[in-house]
């Protein structure tokens, strides 16, 4: 009976993951980890060139559950105020996936000797793949609705964001997916996300963000996050993503250049009673500063 639940839920979720904002574009815990990889606008926001991945691996306990793997990089022009950028991504929910790339460009300007702003533009492609012969509900029922043919499709990416911060905060808004397409593969989504950076002490800093998703017709989701820095070397903090999950994540820094972390999520929704939680694994790298 379990196990026939568990294979009804991912059906549920692969049928209508055009519908269900947390299914259609990869999810992340460690989003603050990797900004980019969310507002194109970040791109040439620091002095270097970063490499960051960030895999995850949901709902654990599921046979074929969601997977998502990333590999970004970015970094400032050495010359002008500019950012270049680029990304790909797999997000494999059982029978569906999707896969996508695309390069980033912004632009970076100072409002003041603190504030800059920058505003960046990503072009791609994505590619959507459905494969309803790998659907099986376990008892050897066959629903013409589900079963067929492998299903195919390319659409254009196009996103824009843009990106306000200075020494202690920042504030950034994105819009994903533009072109949007009439079967719901590709709907337009906006990213809100903005933090601030606490001087505790000379060797504690936190840093309470807020990330605010949305698309037309689901919920807003907001996910509200802390994340505790000492040393500039080793880091924890908590996520709630409502209607979805609670997550515990730690990092540590070597060096100033190698980057790690790792977070765990409790899904508190039904999908909860059924799978052991979901895994996250970042690891990137920063380069020699651009002077």
């Amino acid at each position: 009976m379990r196990r026939a639940i568990k294979y009804s839920l991912l059906v549920f979720l692969f049928l209508y993951s055009g519908h269900l904002f947390s299914q259609q574009m990869p999810q992340f815990s460690q989003f603050m980890e990797n900004k980019f990889i969310i507002n194109p606008g970040v791109a040439g926001t620091s002095r270097s060139y970063e490499i960051r991945s960030i895999n995850r691996f949901q709902w654990a306990g599921f046979t074929d559950a969601p997977q998502t793997y990333t590999l970004s990089v970015s970094g400032p022009s050495r010359r002008k105020s500019m950012g270049f950028g680029g990304y790909v991504y797999s997000d494999v929910q059982g029978p569906s996936s999707r896969t996508g790339f695309a390069g980033s460009y912004a632009y970076n300007i100072a409002l003041s000797e603190d504030i800059r702003m920058s505003g960046g533009l990503s072009l791609g492609m994505l590619f959507y793949k459905f494969d309803r012969s790998k659907i099986n509900f376990g008892d050897d029922v066959e629903d013409p609705a589900v079963l067929g043919s492998k299903e195919n499709k390319t659409i254009p990416d196009v996103n824009i964001g843009f990106f306000l911060y200075s020494s202690s905060y920042y504030i950034g808004v994105s819009l994903h997916q533009l072109i949007s397409t009439r079967n719901n593969l590709a709907q337009p989504h906006i990213f809100i996300n903005g933090g601030y950076l606490f001087m505790v002490n000379r060797d504690i800093v936190l840093e309470p963000s807020i990330l605010f998703k949305y698309t037309w017709p689901s919920s807003p989701q907001p996910e509200l996050n802390i994340k505790a820095i000492y040393d500039s070397r080793i880091w924890g903090g908590v996520t709630f993503r409502t209607f979805d999950a609670v997550g515990v994540m730690l990092g540590y820094v070597h060096n100033k250049r190698y980057f790690f972390g790792y977070s765990f999520d409790f899904s508190y929704n039904t999908i909860g009673k059924y799978s052991s939680g979901s895994h996250e694994i970042m690891v990137g790298v920063k380069f020699t500063p651009i002077k």
